[in-house]
């Protein structure tokens, strides 16, 4: 199958993101836009082709809509007393599977990483939390629960507890299933 040369402007420089300087990948505005319109790309060659990875898509937003208040609630309770918050000092960026998900489920992309450098402060932090819907975070920022949140969840409302865990790790599954039909499907 031959691909327009605009397919290729920029596939290199999204291919090389930069992990020698510890940056997030995609991380200049450049590699950002080239990520994109190749994933729009893709998207729109193969769109007849994508029924059950977009099924997939909202499996997946379906699981983390059920859990989206509940992890409102547990940062609410212990992200403000945290004296390192993850969203100050974590190393968070957005993968392949994040950006699959965004376009497959037609999110708002956000206008790049989190941060722009390594160790910069997250650009979508405001004052109370995140600023943007969790469906156009990176994943990690849904996932990751601290043993600071777990011990709380614990001592509060170990059910919910239990629930979060096993719905995180569904949409983590159903996230890697997702992804390795993309590439199936884009890459034959």
């Amino acid at each position: 199958m031959s691909r327009p040369a605009s397919f290729f402007s920029g596939v290199d420089s999204v291919c090389a993101v930069g992990f020698e300087d510890n940056a997030p990948p995609w991380r200049n505005e450049q590699l950002w836009q080239a990520a994109d319109n190749t994933l729009q790309y893709l998207i729109y060659h193969y769109q007849y082709q994508l029924d059950q990875i977009i099924e997939t898509a909202d499996s997946i937003k379906i699981l983390v809509a059920s859990i989206d208040s509940p992890l409102d609630w547990l940062c609410k309770n212990t992200c403000a007393q945290c004296f390192a918050p993850c969203c100050l000092v974590a190393d968070v960026s957005y993968d392949f599977r994040d950006l699959v998900f965004i376009h497959l489920t037609d999110q708002t992309k956000p206008p790049g990483q989190p941060r722009r450098k390594a160790h910069d402060v997250c650009r979508y932090l405001g004052p109370e939390g995140c600023l943007i819907p969790r469906f156009e975070r990176p994943w990690i920022c849904t996932w990751y629960i601290c043993a600071v949140q777990k011990k709380y969840l614990a001592d509060h409302d170990e059910i919910l507890r239990t629930q979060l865990l096993s719905v995180i790790a569904q949409a983590g599954m159903l996230r890697k299933q997702m992804e390795d039909l993309f590439i199936t499907i884009v890459a034959p």
